[in-house]
């Protein structure tokens, strides 16, 4: 946005760095399944921002083009809520893509959900 270039979170630096990740092989997730949703994780508390629906995307999930290529992701969304400025951004994982068979997922930072073994 216009005016928007001396903000943290949108300085030139700040964009062209990003860009220069995205070129080096990676993919904005979310922008890559939905390229013209306009969502939003974060509303500035002031100017009551969210109700009119003026946010910045600040939360992203960023991942190898190679991983992203192999249909690993279901889906990655922005959940709309009103307990915080920013909102969560969930990314949901194929889990026949990520889980190998009957191995067990042992790390505390992986939420495996609806996983039943045989």
């Amino acid at each position: 946005p216009k005016g928007h270039d001396k903000t943290a979170g949108f300085t030139p630096e700040e964009r062209k760095s990003f860009t220069q990740l995205i070129e080096q092989g990676y993919v904005d997730v979310f922008r890559r399944i939905h390229p013209d949703l306009q969502n939003f994780s974060y509303f500035s508390y002031r100017f009551n921002a969210k109700a009119k629906g003026r946010g910045w995307r600040l939360d992203y999930f960023v991942m190898n083009k190679e991983y992203f290529e192999q249909n690993i992701v279901n889906d990655c969304i922005i959940e709309s809520t009103n307990f915080s400025d920013h909102s969560p951004v969930v990314l949901l994982l194929n889990k026949d893509k990520v889980i190998n068979g009957d191995q067990e997922v042992k790390d505390d930072n992986i939420i495996v959900i609806n996983h039943q073994k045989d």
